[in-house]
């Protein structure tokens, strides 16, 4: 009976229908016979629900016969997934190498970072420009102000903070302006007598020295921005021989004040020279102005005060032909000089009596009720600095 037994159990394991081709062997003892079992001899993997190959315990896509695989476990499969290895980022739309979670602008390929989150990019991407750009985009010329975006003038003042957006010399509005003066120190000049004028030509100071008992006084100094003396001096005695006001404007140096001249007596002129001192022309200005007191300039004008007419009055003259062009009247003594004009408005320094003030106008000669005590005599404004200039002594002034 044994023996009959072992026979049978022999013929049920070698033969054609036996339990190895019946499937009923686990080869990988994983618990799923191997003919259930899609990897008999993988003890970890015993099903592959979308038949790409990979088992449903590896293949982070059981059921996604295009994925298998995860890398950055952010739930994108690496076929589909164009950082792979960034768990932050898995598109890129645009193309530009940056990821749509941290592309500003996920839609084109000229731009992806904004710092000041105000919908203008910091730069273009590499490479890449505004002619590139498919959504019309502008790079922020401020790109950590939200509140700047453009430079029109390229003077460093953003559109909206600039009252002169489209003149780069120019860019704070009168109206704004603090009302303080506050005095900040001295400088002696042993250099100069007489100080009777100062400009700034961006780089240097020229003051315009004169003693009448002094006739090497007869000079125009150049400073650098410390007001230490670069050694430049030139004399304008030949031309001038009481000068009232001086001012930088493109390259050059223009002087205002009076000569004796045989014909017609003391006349007014504006002298024009080059920086150095080489003298490039002149008028006479005396039938429009009684008596030249100072001068300023902007926009290739220059605006000359009249201070011995029966009316306050500023002069306009054309920097390149020295034309007279037009005139302003004001309500008060213009006894020094304009300290600043900055596109449609001016300082009125008046030393007049007992009078000595800062007085803020607009150029169609309407007083801005802005005013503060004042005594110096010649005066530059040189960004929120006010220099002045009395005697051979610059004083220093901030306005808050």
């Amino acid at each position: 009976m044994e023996i009959l037994a072992g026979l049978a159990l022999i013929i049920l394991l070698s033969g054609p229908t036996s339990i190895y081709a019946l499937g009923y062997f686990d080869s990988d003892g994983d618990g799923v016979i191997d003919n259930q079992d899609p990897f008999p001899h993988d003890p970890l993997k015993s099903k592959d629900s979308d038949g790409d190959g990979v088992g449903d315990t590896a293949d982070a896509f059981p059921y996604d016969p295009n994925e298998q695989y995860d890398s950055d476990d952010d739930g994108v499969g690496n076929n589909e997934d164009e950082f792979p290895h960034n768990p932050r980022e898995s598109k890129d739309s645009d193309g530009d190498g940056a990821g749509d979670n941290t592309d500003v602008f996920p839609n084109d390929p000229a731009a992806s970072k904004d710092s000041d989150h105000d919908g203008y990019p910091d730069e273009w991407n590499e490479g890449w420009n505004q002619s590139d750009s498919t959504t019309n985009l502008t790079v922020d010329a401020f790109p950590y102000d939200p509140d700047e975006q453009y430079d029109s003038d390229g003077d460093g003042v953003g559109d909206t903070a600039d009252a002169f957006p489209h003149n780069p010399n120019n860019w704070r509005d009168p109206s704004a302006l603090p009302s303080e003066v506050i005095f900040d120190r001295d400088i002696q000049l042993s250099e100069i007598s007489v100080g009777k004028g100062i400009t700034y030509g961006g780089t240097y100071y020229y003051i315009l020295d004169y003693s009448a008992e002094d006739n090497d006084a007869r000079r125009v100094y150049q400073f650098d921005s410390n007001f230490s003396f670069t050694g430049l001096a030139w004399d304008y005695a030949n031309y001038i021989e009481n000068p009232t006001g001086i001012v930088y404007h493109d390259g050059h140096i223009y002087i205002t004040g009076n000569k004796y001249d045989l014909l017609h007596g003391l006349q007014a002129y504006i002298c024009k020279f080059s920086t150095t001192g080489e003298y490039q022309n002149s008028t006479s200005i005396s039938s429009y102005v009684d008596y030249v007191r100072a001068i300023t300039c902007s926009d290739n004008h220059l605006y000359i005060c009249d201070s011995e007419s029966t009316e306050e009055l500023i002069h306009i003259y054309d920097a390149s032909t020295l034309s007279h062009v037009g005139v302003i009247t004001i309500n008060h003594y213009p006894s020094d000089i304009i300290v600043h004009e900055t596109g449609n408005w001016c300082y009125i320094n008046d030393q007049s009596l007992d009078v000595h003030h800062l007085y803020l106008y607009d150029l169609d000669g309407t007083y801005q009720n802005w005013s503060k005590q004042f005594y110096q005599k010649s005066i530059v404004l040189v960004e929120d600095t006010l220099i002045a200039l009395s005697g051979n002594k610059i004083s220093i002034h901030k306005l808050f």
